[in-house]
Parts: C-alpha cells; sequence; structure tokens
C-alpha cells in the first residue's frame, strides 16, 4: 500500500524547491520572475520595457533577462516588495545549506 502524503505538505515541499533553485541562478527569465514576484509574465514583461526593473535582451532574440544583484537591488529600493526581498533571501539560505556552505 502506498503511503499517502498531505496535499498541503507537497506544496510546500515543491515551493521549498523552486525557492531554492532561485539563488543558483545568475540571471533570471520573464517566468522565473514570475514565478519569484506571484504575478503573470506579461506584467514583469511590461516592467522591463518601461524600465522599471532594469534588463537586457538575449542577443538574436526577444528574450528578456535580469541580473541577481539588478533584482536584489530593485527589491531593496521599493519598500512595496519587502515581501518578495525576504523571499529571495531565505531562497539564497536555502541554496547555501543545499550547496553544502553552511553547516549547522
Amino acid at each position: 500500500m502506498a503511503a499517502t502524503r498531505d496535499p498541503k505538505k507537497l506544496g510546500q515541499d515543491r515551493e521549498l524547491q523552486a525557492i531554492a533553485t532561485f539563488r543558483a541562478r545568475t540571471h533570471y527569465t520573464t517566468y522565473s520572475l514570475a514565478q519569484l514576484l506571484s504575478c503573470a509574465p506579461v506584467w514583469v514583461a511590461k516592467m522591463m520595457d518601461a524600465g522599471i526593473l532594469p534588463s537586457w535582451k538575449v542577443p538574436g532574440s526577444k528574450y528578456r533577462r535580469v541580473g541577481h544583484a539588478e533584482l536584489k537591488a530593485f527589491l531593496e529600493s521599493n519598500p512595496d516588495y519587502w515581501f518578495y526581498l525576504e523571499r529571495l533571501e531565505w531562497a539564497e539560505k536555502l541554496a547555501m545549506v543545499a550547496n553544502g556552505r553552511v553547516t549547522g
């Protein structure tokens, strides 16, 4: 008989895994930022196009990227996004633990 898992616990595990992958990146796609900020990718793209969120386009394509440092600076300079800054900092700590840089 297969063991059943609590759906709430399973959702938390998935969120932790998703958050832990954010810090491992040096840059973010529109879609990954939308996941992090819990919004639609179109909204992120509009912020990039308006210059609110510093970004660059991949040469020869329509895809955009945002660097980790630029994202963190954007979140720090906008108090309305404090929750997401905490989430990003938490992801950094999780990634350090997952990579064995922190013991305890």
